[in-house]
């Protein structure tokens, strides 16, 4: 799919995820940038943040967003104290874009079939976000980081940065569940009734 990458769209994408400004690499910036704008577009959507990219069943996009920016607040926490109490240094520019990333396929995912040219669950959003990252040419570790953070990437060795996003990706989602929906993560189904209690 080709992609022209406006200078508007990059704009739009750097104020809707501000977290892109915190990787040092410009290369993985504007890489980061292009991923984003590739799901916009390949999922049909006027406006990016219009995708549900958390789940379907939560009808305000803002929710999504928020998601994937706590993830990455998250996901560098985690990276400090380890740094600080451990002495385990993780790569920050693929710690970053990992976890800004890691829901990018949700634009293609949960879009209706046809309204984009590359809408529809046929392949889940770890692996069109892992498709999307190696085609901009980012590193094949952002792509295992997107690649490996859902159910797929179970039996799969993670690295280091994949197991401290997926970690913190799960917390925003437990901590989302309970908010939105009032039950554990792991009591929620998706199109499923949501009963409390």
């Amino acid at each position: 799919m080709d992609t022209e990458f406006k200078p508007q769209d990059k704009t739009e994408i750097r104020k809707l995820f501000p977290e892109i400004e915190l990787i040092s690499s410009d290369e993985i910036k504007e890489g980061v940038t292009k991923v984003w704008i590739k799901a916009w577009r390949g999922g049909g959507w006027d406006r990016v943040e219009h995708a549900p990219l958390m789940i379907r069943d939560i009808h305000d996009p803002s929710v999504g967003v928020q998601h994937i920016r706590v993830s990455v607040k998250l996901a560098l926490a985690i990276a400090e104290v380890l740094e600080l109490e451990m002495g385990q240094n993780l790569n920050r520019d693929y710690l970053i874009a990992g976890a800004l990333l890691h829901d990018v396929g949700k634009a293609l995912e949960y879009a209706p079939r046809g309204q984009g040219p590359l809408t529809g669950s046929e392949l889940r959003h770890s692996v069109s976000g892992a498709h999307f990252v190696l085609e901009v040419g980012l590193p094949m570790e952002i792509a295992h980081i997107v690649a490996t953070h859902s159910k797929e990437g179970v039996l799969y060795d993670k690295s280091l940065e994949a197991e401290v996003v997926s970690r913190a990706e799960l917390l925003a989602w437990e901590v989302t569940c309970r908010q939105k929906f009032g039950i554990p993560g792991s009591r929620y189904v998706e199109g499923a009734p949501v009963t409390k209690g």
